[in-house]
């Protein structure tokens, strides 16, 4: 008998195991389709007997209607008699029809079910039969190549050794860069609060706006795609006139606060994390309900991409606390949830995440300022669509705005 090694042995029993479970698995489900058409028949045949019934006494009764019709109305007049007979026959043709119609809906749908069960079969027996000849191909390959997959992990090993030490060797030194730095900072952190307070904004440069400064980000986020940063801006320009500071119009007017002094409130924590993120649902407020998703908009959009919903305002604020926490990009300044370059790098954030990965491939490659601004609609976005037209209409209008952008931003 050809000798085994114990780790081939071991693996080709779990594939066998594996495949004996995918034929269990097969023959349970077969026999839950077979219990599945009994209960299906029974309720057909129950449901044509209810409906034979109704119509037995609909038929009764309108035999009982003719008959007293008959007896008050006709009286031996011949005429009567005739006319009353034609009623009869059109009334009998209608109801014929009406029922073939209804036995004819009723035979689709159940040729529409036989078709999609038999479509979900085909479909559940093609990966079944795929899984279980991946399985034997797998088994196959450990069975001839034996030597190779030891050495493979020979090597895998190695390999996984190797990337531990080097690992732990940047580990260890940036532990250390990290504590003088830190060391650093902590000295300097008075002569950077004095600073900060003197001149405002010193970090973001002085003459740059916040539409240069987050066509800056975007241009490094996107490579250099100018045609993805303005797909982004013009929607955010429409959006908040690139304000990170923007409140939403409708509850300026509510509240009666202006932006500057709703920030300030949210910075000085007048206004709670809680307040901040505060949503309700259709049924739950008498405020304002968007009539296209669940959320009813009762605390405002704010920002540059107007933040509305829950989870992505609980969002905005998770980032912008990690921002200004130690170890962050911020971490000497003071909280505020308006910062220019915070939000920016937050929109990047938004955009490299799993959720909108597809939305950033997507604007990487739209060929025209409109595409640009269509995919940011459609797949992120999502707002009001007053043209009814998929949001064409509504590209073709914030993308006029795409040369001006680039005339004030692209070669500062």
């Amino acid at each position: 008998m050809e000798y085994m090694p114990k780790h081939v042995a071991r693996a080709r029993k779990r594939y066998v195991q594996s495949v004996q479970r995918n034929i269990k698995r097969q023959q349970r489900r077969e026999e839950l389709l077979k219990v599945n058409d009994r209960m299906v028949k029974k309720a057909h045949d129950a449901f044509d007997e209810r409906v034979e019934k109704r119509r037995n006494r609909i038929d009764e009764k309108i035999s009982e209607n003719r008959k007293a019709i008959r007896e008050r109305y006709v009286r031996g007049d011949e005429s009567k008699e005739e006319r009353l007979n034609k009623s009869i026959a059109r009334t009998d043709a209608y109801i014929a029809k009406r029922r073939a119609g209804r036995d004819k809906r009723y035979e689709r749908h159940r040729t529409f079910i036989g078709r999609e069960r038999v479509k979900y079969q085909n479909r559940w027996q093609r990966v079944y039969y795929a899984i279980k000849r991946k399985a034997f191909e797998r088994l196959n390959l450990i069975e001839t190549g034996r030597r190779g997959i030891l050495l493979l992990r020979q090597f895998r090993a190695l390999v996984i050794a190797g990337l531990v030490f080097v690992t732990l060797t940047a580990t260890i030194f940036t532990v250390i860069r990290i504590s003088i730095a830190r060391k650093k900072h902590r000295q300097d952190e008075k002569l950077f609060s004095e600073v900060f307070s003197m001149v405002p904004n010193l970090e973001y440069g002085e003459d740059i706006s916040e539409e240069e400064l987050l066509w800056k980000v975007l241009y490094r986020h996107f490579d250099g795609n100018d045609t993805a940063v303005v797909g982004v801006m013009c929607n955010l320009r429409a959006e908040s006139e690139f304000r990170a500071n923007n409140l939403e119009n409708l509850n300026n007017k509510r509240w009666n606060v202006e932006d500057e002094d709703y920030t300030d409130q949210v910075n000085k924590g007048l206004v709670t994390r809680e307040d901040f993120l505060l949503s309700r649902y259709k049924g739950e407020t008498q405020g304002y309900v968007n009539k296209y998703l669940e959320w009813a908009n009762v605390d405002g959009g704010y920002g540059y991409a107007q933040c509305t919903s829950y989870e992505k305002k609980e969002q905005l604020f998770s980032f912008a606390e990690a921002w200004f926490d130690e170890g962050g990009p911020g971490e000497y300044r003071h909280f505020n949830i308006a910062d220019p370059e915070m939000q920016a790098n937050f929109i990047v954030f938004l955009l490299e995440s799993p959720e909108y990965k597809d939305v950033d491939q997507m604007l990487r490659f739209s060929l025209t300022d409109a595409e640009a601004c269509h995919v940011w609609l459609s797949r992120y976005e999502i707002p009001y669509d007053p043209y009814k037209d998929g949001y064409k209409t509504l590209s073709m209008e914030r993308a006029s705005c795409a040369d001006e952008i680039r005339e004030r931003c692209a070669e500062k």
